[in-house]
């Protein structure tokens, strides 16, 4: 559940949306729960471009951005992913979640990164740009197979016990 209230929506970088921010500024909220890009283009009329923009940069305020989004993780899982909105020419992404309400049974796992390839260094690096705090407290890294994620794992939460993922 995403709410991007009239205030945020400073984000949305065109002219014509400067003068929609002052339009409904104080009357109305747009709320997105699970609603497609589409759905809130037609409501805010605007493009589909636009509306991702604006989704996209309140989205990284509101949660990738927010300071208290790790507390509690000691579950990580990783995998890769095909994935067509890469920036780059590799079209995977190396997926990072957030299992540990899995292992607790008090809900379901959670989307914590999407890196850009897929590679030791892809998950090493971002294990590494974590507090040292989150890095004491993984206690478990799930993963398929592949070399690269075991050791970036081994490296940079040394403590942390590696499994096999249940798909795998």
């Amino acid at each position: 559940f995403l709410l991007l209230a009239s205030a945020d929506l400073h984000v949305l970088h065109t002219s014509y949306l400067r003068q929609l921010q002052i339009g409904i500024r104080d009357r109305c909220q747009v709320v997105l729960d699970h609603t497609p890009i589409s759905g809130v283009a037609a409501v805010l009329d605007v493009s589909w471009d636009t509306a991702h923009m604006a989704v996209t940069d309140v989205g990284t305020q509101l949660l990738i951005d927010h300071p208290g989004r790790l507390d509690g993780v000691e579950v990580v899982g990783v995998d890769e992913h095909a994935w067509r909105h890469t920036r780059k020419g590799d079209k995977y992404v190396t997926v990072i979640i957030d299992l540990t309400p899995i292992r607790d049974d008090t809900g379901p796992a959670r989307l914590l990164h999407l890196v850009e390839g897929r590679s030791k260094k892809a998950f090493k690096t971002w294990l590494e740009a974590q507090t040292d705090q989150f890095r004491a407290r993984v206690a478990i890294v799930a993963m398929d197979g592949f070399t690269g994620f075991k050791t970036a794992a081994a490296e940079a939460v040394p403590d942390a016990t590696a499994v096999m993922d249940p798909f795998h």
